[in-house]
C-alpha cells in the first residue's frame, strides 16, 4: 500500500517550508547574499542544515524563491498604494512605499543585485509612468531603470526614513522630467491622501 500524506503532514510541510523562506529572507537582511550560508538559514529557521534539502534543491532555489515573495510583497504594496487617479501621485506613493521596505542595507544591496527583482520593480514602474503619460513608451523601461538606480543611490548615501524617501521621491520625478512645481503638487496631495 502506498503512503499517502495526509492534510496535516501536507499542512506541515508547507508551514515549514514557508518557515525556511522567511529565515533566508531574514538572513539575507543579516547577511547580504555573498556572506550567506545554508547553516545560517538553517539557524534562523530552527531546523537542521540537511532538512532544507528536502524542501529546496540548492541555496539559489531558496534565494530565488525568498526573493520573489519579496517582489510579491513589494509589488502587492506599490499597487494599494495607487489611486488610479494621477499618475505623478500614483508614482510618488510606490516610490514612498518602495522606500520604505530598504531598510536593512545588506537586504536592500541584495534586492538591487538580483535581476528579478530589478526587473519586476521595474515592470512595475514603468506601468506607473505609462499611466502618468509622462513620456513615450521607449523611455518609460528606461525612466523606471533609472528610477532603480536613483532609489539605490539615495539609500547608500543617506540610508532609510522619511527624508531619504522624500528626497529618493524628488530626484526620481526630476529624472523623468516632471517639473518641480509638478513635484511639489504631487507630494503635497499625496501628503493630504496618506
Amino acid at each position: 500500500m502506498a503512503y499517502r500524506k495526509t492534510p496535516l503532514v501536507k499542512a506541515n510541510a508547507k508551514a515549514k517550508r514557508e518557515a525556511i523562506i522567511q529565515a533566508t529572507i531574514g538572513a539575507i537582511a543579516r547577511e547580504g547574499l555573498h556572506g550567506l550560508t545554508t547553516d545560517q538559514i538553517a539557524e534562523k529557521a530552527e531546523v537542521s542544515a540537511g532538512l532544507l534539502y528536502r524542501y529546496f534543491p540548492d541555496r539559489n532555489e531558496m534565494i530565488a524563491i525568498a526573493m520573489a515573495q519579496i517582489l510579491a510583497e513589494h509589488t502587492a504594496a506599490i499597487r494599494a498604494s495607487e489611486s488610479f487617479a494621477d499618475g505623478p501621485i500614483d508614482l510618488v506613493a510606490a516610490i514612498i512605499v518602495l522606500y520604505d521596505f530598504f531598510k536593512e542595507p545588506p537586504l536592500v544591496s541584495a534586492l538591487f543585485a538580483t535581476p528579478l527583482y530589478r526587473e519586476g520593480i521595474r515592470d512595475e514602474l514603468a506601468g506607473i509612468i505609462k499611466r502618468a503619460a509622462l513620456l513615450s513608451s521607449k523611455e518609460r523601461k528606461t525612466a523606471a531603470a533609472a528610477t532603480l538606480g536613483i532609489l539605490e543611490a539615495i539609500h547608500g548615501e543617506f540610508g532609510s526614513g522619511p527624508k531619504a524617501a522624500s528626497i529618493a521621491v524628488a530626484f526620481s520625478l526630476r529624472a523623468i522630467g516632471v517639473p518641480n512645481a509638478a513635484i511639489n503638487r504631487a507630494i503635497d496631495r499625496f501628503s493630504m491622501q496618506a
